[in-house]
């Protein structure tokens, strides 16, 4: 017999530990590294931080590898719901995954090529600020299926009869900002540094709603 109080709360661990590294390899971190306008800055920074740098780079990894855990959670979770969303879900999430590994492994380069000694430092800060850049355009383009795949959660909450529907609607809502935030970043909108604190809002709305549902509730009282 399917125990669905026991598969959501499955899920929301993993929901809550992708969220977690998530956090501190994506936020904390490059918040501590990355001075915007200073590439010179940055630099310095990689090199006196490595390995915080370094942890930064695990804790994205382990918060791909437990994304893909997730969506197997979801699928188990809500099988029977809807074999539509639930296969759209698992697309957008194997599609987002590599992705972001390729950007973590650009990170990697930016940091083994500060420690090459065939090179003249010019040139090691120019070969690292360009992986930098272009992983930095890599999160804009992954942000894209971190967006997608909430729509297809927010459908399987909203269908589910044992889901709170206004979870749905939050994911849905979540999945608009996401899009919206990954628009900007990509046409380096001038005004995306005054519009992004409103769009986490309902980015953290949806997201941190499912997983205290799944941990706390599980499912409606009666399932």
């Amino acid at each position: 017999m399917k125990n669905l109080k026991k598969d959501a709360r499955i899920a929301g661990l993993w929901y809550l530990f992708m969220g977690i590294t998530g956090m501190l390899g994506l936020m904390y971190v490059p918040g501590q590294i990355y001075v915007t306008g200073d590439n010179s800055q940055t630099i310095q920074n990689i090199l006196n931080q490595e390995g915080l740098f370094r942890f930064g780079i695990l804790a994205n990894l382990n918060c791909q590898t437990s994304f893909l855990f997730l969506a197997l959670a979801f699928q188990k979770l809500f099988d029977g719901v809807s074999d539509y969303w639930s296969k759209l879900l698992k697309t957008l999430v194997t599609a987002a995954v590599p992705i972001a590994f390729f950007n973590a492994l650009l990170l990697i380069a930016a940091l083994l090529v500060l420690k090459e000694n065939g090179l003249e430092q010019s040139q090691k800060e120019a070969l690292s600020n360009l992986f930098i850049q272009i992983n930095s355009f890599g999160t804009m383009a992954v942000q894209i299926f971190w967006g997608l795949w909430l729509l297809p959660l927010g459908m399987l909450f909203i269908k589910a009869e044992f889901m709170p529907k206004l979870i749905g609607y939050f994911l849905i809502a979540g999945c608009v900002a996401y899009l919206f935030e990954s628009l900007m970043g990509v046409m380096n909108a001038p005004f995306k540094e005054r519009v992004t604190p409103y769009l986490m809002l309902p980015l953290s709305l949806g997201e941190f709603s499912a997983i205290f549902w799944l941990l706390i509730k599980g499912v409606k009282k009666g399932y």
